[in-house]
């Protein structure tokens, strides 16, 4: 399961949040066809403006679920008052963090993979990739997000020569600025899912979607904009946004969809998670859980498709 930009801060209302992601992985777990998670990955901005406390707090709800977990920087994560080794050691002490920052030379915090296999064999690999940082724009004081460098695609095409060509999943905070150009030129073969909102993109062109192509991805996914979920299919590799995960620095209601809460119609919150179910043939099935923020915590599910 993804879940994108909680942005839990030093002013979030912990007890709210926590029963929110609570009744989300309870959801999650009934409408998955196992009833089980077998991994949730927190991609990118799960912190803004915190700090030690608030990341044990959450920290301490994630391993309560007792689901193994991935961390992914986004650009939020590096503003708190903490050191960013200090979050580091935080989820490297967590049982159920699978969290890796790898000793080398790679830009970012960290680059890691995540092999999934059955019986000792391979079946599936998982990307997470550091876009997180800012680079300088030329104008002063102003700066530029930052791009999938290539040394990270150099580090990718390493990996995946060293795991095997399995089906990949691939995961960043900040969508590539090649996702932006094949939307604007509406160089896709179908959209799934909601746009309400801007596409923010590094200024930097990282070649990374045209690379994964080449190493049987079966699709790349970010968050950032959260006013976006919508996925693109761009031949055969569904690229886009995860459900923003939680209320925290705003969300969008969807202006076309609604539900019903107690026989009156309300506009559906673009809240939740996405939900992956992987096949042995390679393939996935793509869930959006938009779990509504209304006290009821109403339930709507709809799949990519």
């Amino acid at each position: 399961m993804q879940l994108n930009d909680l942005e839990w801060s030093s002013f979030t209302d912990i007890a709210h949040q926590k029963d929110y992601l609570m009744h989300l992985i309870s959801s999650a777990k009934a409408t998955s066809n196992s009833q089980i998670l077998d991994l949730i990955l927190l991609n990118g901005n799960s912190f803004s403006l915190a700090d030690k406390t608030v990341v044990k707090n959450l920290l301490d709800c994630l391993e309560a679920f007792a689901v193994p977990f991935a961390f992914v920087w986004g650009n939020d994560d590096l503003q708190g008052s903490y050191r960013l080794a200090d979050l580091e050691t935080a989820l490297k002490n967590c049982p159920h963090a699978v969290y890796a920052n790898p000793m080398d030379s790679v830009t970012g915090n960290s680059n890691y993979e995540i092999t999934l296999r059955d019986n000792g064999t391979a079946r599936y690999a998982l990307y997470a990739f550091d876009s997180s940082g800012y680079d300088l724009s030329g104008v002063p004081l102003r700066y530029d997000n930052a791009y999938i460098r290539a040394d990270q695609v150099a580090w990718l095409e390493r990996q995946a020569s060293y795991v095997g060509p399995v089906p990949s999943l691939g995961f960043l905070s900040l969508a590539p600025l090649e996702f932006s150009n094949a939307y604007e030129g509406r160089n896709y073969n179908k959209m799934v899912f909601e746009k309400n909102g801007a596409i923010t993109t590094p200024s930097g062109n990282s070649t990374l979607l045209s690379r994964i192509t080449r190493l049987n991805f079966k699709g790349l996914f970010f968050g950032q904009d959260h006013a976006n979920d919508f996925v693109l299919d761009l031949q055969g590799l569904r690229v886009g946004y995860g459900v923003k995960s939680g209320s925290e620095k705003g969300f969008a209601t969807s202006p076309t969809q609604s539900y019903l809460l107690g026989g009156e119609s309300k506009s559906l919150q673009i809240l939740g998670g996405s939900l992956y179910t992987l096949s042995a043939s390679g393939d996935f099935s793509l869930d959006h859980l938009y779990l509504q923020d209304d006290g009821a915590y109403t339930l709507v599910k709809e799949r990519y498709q």
